[in-house]
């Protein structure tokens, strides 16, 4: 993290100075990268553009952003995305192969196997995973697409939900996408 959390302590606390300086010089808990990142996260208007900021920070109350973006498009991205910087890895994959496979796991549990062993396509994964469970991120990520995106991804929905010939859904059918 480029803002050490400690520099900030004294700013705007309901601790004493006293009772900060004993917090510094303990041991901080695996949880603290979450417990950072988690936010709640709010963007909001700068002279630069955009910044990330927690939903109880503001820009000119001497509050240092997460980060600061020079448009809304690029600014929704970082928001969306954020949070899944913050936890622990949704989808992992085995280092080492087993029968010619890297084994995936989703939580610890098998969720699927790769021909080769690829960490950024993990850690894509990943992201999809949290983007999935936060309906705030993922209509940030939309918004931040733009109208044509998500004009396209209206139609598209329409089709996937709408019944194939077979009376099934084309979700629920062996291709995806559907021909």
């Amino acid at each position: 993290m480029s803002d050490d959390p400690q520099s900030r302590e004294g700013q705007d606390s309901a601790f004493r100075p006293a009772f900060l300086e004993i917090l510094a010089k303990l041991d901080e808990v695996a949880t603290a990268q979450e417990a950072e990142l988690s936010g709640p996260w709010k963007v909001v208007a700068t002279e630069v553009g955009f910044a990330l900021v927690r939903v109880y920070e503001g820009t000119g109350d001497g509050d240092r952003p997460e980060a600061e973006l020079v448009d809304f498009p690029s600014a929704l991205r970082f928001f969306s995305v954020l949070p899944s910087v913050a936890r622990a890895p949704l989808v992992e994959v085995d280092r080492e192969p087993s029968e010619g496979w890297y084994a995936v796991r989703s939580e610890g549990q098998a969720a699927g196997r790769l021909r080769v062993f690829n960490d950024r396509f993990v850690q894509a994964a990943h992201v999809a995973e949290s983007l999935a469970r936060s309906p705030l991120s993922l209509a940030a990520l939309l918004v931040s697409s733009g109208p044509l995106a998500i004009r396209e991804v209206g139609r598209i929905l329409e089709r996937l939900l709408r019944p194939a010939p077979s009376g099934t859904s084309w979700l629920t059918s062996s291709e995806f996408p559907p021909r």
